[in-house]
């Protein structure tokens, strides 16, 4: 039997394909972890030395974030690419779907400022949802910091 196969000839290595597949790359975010990215978010936004003219972040944002995170919750798990950088990503594609839905061109949505979510009817959020498939979890989520990231 190979190094890499268990008793079935499968092969356990952690390589799959072409692609290396790291098992270390899934990272379990709560709410003190996402409080801390946002305060570091905000942190970046509100500095000079990391916007960009066209008003994205600088190439080396995430390693700056790693890092203030690193300092604020001493935990070293956390890495910019993935973890912050997939973090970041789901919570622009949640807050620009948002920002829709409460934008002038949609109708029948509103916002829940205590429990921080979207607010429908079934029947609209379902109409809404037919063109944008990967959004469909939005309704009744809580999106805490919409207003942290509208600054």
């Amino acid at each position: 039997m190979a190094e890499n196969e268990n008793m079935h000839g499968i092969d356990t290595s952690e390589r799959k394909g072409k692609r290396q597949v790291k098992s270390s790359s899934k990272h379990v975010w709560n709410a003190q972890k996402d409080a801390c990215l946002i305060d570091c978010l905000v942190r970046l936004a509100q500095s000079r030395q990391w916007k960009a003219d066209n008003g994205q972040f600088r190439v080396g944002y995430l390693t700056q974030l790693e890092k203030w995170m690193h300092e604020k919750l001493h935990d070293y798990s956390i890495k910019g690419s993935p973890h912050i950088e997939s973090r970041v990503k789901l919570w622009k594609r949640q807050y620009h779907a948002i920002q829709e839905m409460l934008g002038p061109n949609a109708s029948g949505f509103g916002w829940n400022d205590n429990d921080k979510c979207i607010t429908c009817d079934a029947v609209v959020f379902n109409d809404w949802v037919k063109s944008h498939l990967r959004l469909v979890s939005l309704r009744n989520k809580p999106f805490p910091f919409l207003e942290e990231l509208r600054a």
